[in-house]
């Protein structure tokens, strides 16, 4: 077991500075060793060449992959090195983990049943980049690292990430017209491929039509993509005249929806604020204020719900009576939950409404994505990975990496998110929509029968039709997602704080961004 002390001395906040310290020295040093080369947009001929003659080496030998922690994606990796090592009998692929193992507490509830609760902290985070950083720049470190938590856009900037796209042009079994071309461009650097996503997530918006009103409704069915400021504005005047103490937006969570709303926006609009790629912030030009504005008045105005209080009922449709809900014009669904929309149209056309879903509710209607000022959308990853320029056996990691992207790894149904693989997408849409059982309702076993779950064979029809109609706009949508959403929660933490002291009055807009523009800038030069 490992175990650690601190002392007074060796801190958290210590812990920060010095992997910030360590990241900085590491791209100074990058910098003066590698000298001038070639913008990361453009391919170097000598390096092309070479990637091809180490791809033509035998598949051998061990590599390591570093995560902080694997409780989300664990399985997949277990089961791709399982199915690798298979496959190619004499490699070794090892994970290396970081993070303890999360707490469960359990707890007794008022029917006697017990539940269990399972929490994490990221207090060790700091401690983690540290010892990445350091082994980076001594010229070690694992072959391939997770990219959950690390600061990829420095690692990639300071030259200590391959860059992948001379092994996807260099491998003849490798065709990107295979995969969603748009999620790989999604987290390029400098125009580099310093990183691969196994799968993508997003959220689809929907609208309550009978709150929305029919004007509304017209215009939120006239395109599949809003900013976050089109979509209220064209309700504000239903929102501004409804007495039932209704909100703007649910994004499905028990929480301050203030803060989240600011979280989120802020992600969608970052690059208009901070570029990575050249470390330079721009807060002060009177974009971020006029959004501090424009979301105070929101915020004035009662557009967000407070936390949940005691008799407002769990605010995700179907664990409590929907009737004593706060009401919402907007809401929120994860992507791999869009299914039920068209799930639910279909069986409400064959008398069956409502059996297939726990997030639509009769008056909710799809309306798109939500976009940046810029119109692009976003999305996450689960899984992304990253081969570290270090790495002394650069042709089975690369080797790996691809098999992950493989169609058997990508039907895996250990794989969180949707498949970057079309091929495998397809198997993804079918698994969930015509090839999964129904749920019935039943009088014996609340919403479920005695039986459980039972297949009915006289509802495929109007699951294929689902299933076309499910793939037609996941088409239309899919496209429209330009760039990956990455987390910097030192940065999500300080606007958070700045943009609390404005809406707290004890800032103005101006002050606030100001403020912003001073520490941010401080931290991305560290």
């Amino acid at each position: 077991m490992k175990t650690r002390t601190k002392s007074n001395f060796y801190s958290k906040p210590f812990a920060c500075a010095m992997a910030a310290l360590l990241l900085a020295v590491i791209t100074a040093l990058t910098s003066c060793q590698n000298g001038a080369k070639p913008a990361a947009n453009e391919m170097d001929p000598k390096k092309t060449e070479e990637t091809a003659t180490l791809l033509a080496g035998d598949v051998t030998g061990e590599i390591s992959i570093t995560c902080y922690d694997t409780s989300i994606y664990k399985p997949f990796l277990e089961e791709a090195i399982a199915l690798f090592e298979a496959k190619y009998p004499g490699t070794k692929i090892n994970i290396e983990t970081f993070a303890p193992l999360p707490t469960i507490t359990t707890m007794e509830n008022e029917d006697g049943t017990t539940s269990e609760i399972m929490s994490s902290s990221n207090d060790d985070v700091p401690d983690y980049i540290t010892r990445v950083t350091t082994d980076i720049m001594s010229g070690k470190g694992a072959d391939i690292y997770a990219m959950d938590r690390l600061p990829y856009q420095k690692y990639a900037q300071s030259g200590s990430l391959e860059d992948m796209r001379y092994y996807m042009e260099a491998d003849p079994e490798f065709d990107i017209a295979n995969y969603r071309a748009n999620i790989f461009e999604g987290v390029r650097f400098n125009g580099g491929q310093f990183m691969l996503p196994m799968d993508f997530h997003f959220s689809l918006m929907l609208f309550d039509r009978e709150k929305a009103g029919e004007e509304a409704a017209a215009k939120l069915r006239s395109k599949n993509e809003f900013t976050y400021w089109e979509m209220t504005d064209i309700v504000k005047e239903r929102f501004a005249a409804d007495e039932s103490g209704a909100k703007i937006m649910d994004i499905l969570f028990m929480d301050d929806l203030t803060n989240i709303m600011i979280d989120d926006l802020f992600l969608l609009n970052s690059a208009s604020y901070v570029n990575r790629e050249d470390n330079t912030v721009n807060f002060t030009d009177g974009a971020f204020v006029d959004f501090l504005t424009k979301y105070k008045q929101q915020a004035d105005n009662n557009y967000f719900k407070s936390k949940l209080t005691e008799g407002e009922g769990n605010n995700i449709a179907g664990y409590e009576n929907p009737n004593n809900q706060i009401g919402y014009f907007f809401k929120s669904m994860l992507s791999y939950a869009i299914k039920d929309i068209f799930l639910d149209d279909a069986m409400t056309a064959i008398g069956k409404p409502g059996l297939y879903s726990y997030n639509v509710k009769p008056n909710d209607e799809k309306l798109g994505i939500m976009v940046n000022d810029k119109g692009q959308g976003g999305y996450e990853f689960y899984v992304g990975f990253a081969m570290n320029s270090n790495s002394v056996n650069k042709r089975l990691a690369w080797e790996f990496m691809k098999f992950m992207l493989g169609e058997e790894m990508q039907k895996s149904l250990n794989l969180l998110g949707i498949p970057v693989s079309k091929t495998a997408y397809e198997h993804y849409a079918k698994q969930f929509i015509t090839e999964s059982p129904n749920y019935v309702a039943g009088e014996s076993v609340g919403e479920y029968t005695v039986d459980g779950t039972i297949v009915l064979d006289e509802d495929i029809e109007a699951r294929q039709a689902a299933l076309t109609q499910y793939k037609q706009y996941m088409e239309e949508i899919i496209p429209k997602l330009q760039f990956a959403i990455m987390r910097d929660n030192t940065i999500t933490g300080m606007v958070r704080a700045e943009t609390g002291a404005f809406l707290s009055g004890e800032k103005t807009a101006e002050e606030a961004a100001q403020e912003l523009q001073n520490k941010v800038g401080m931290y991305l030069n560290e």
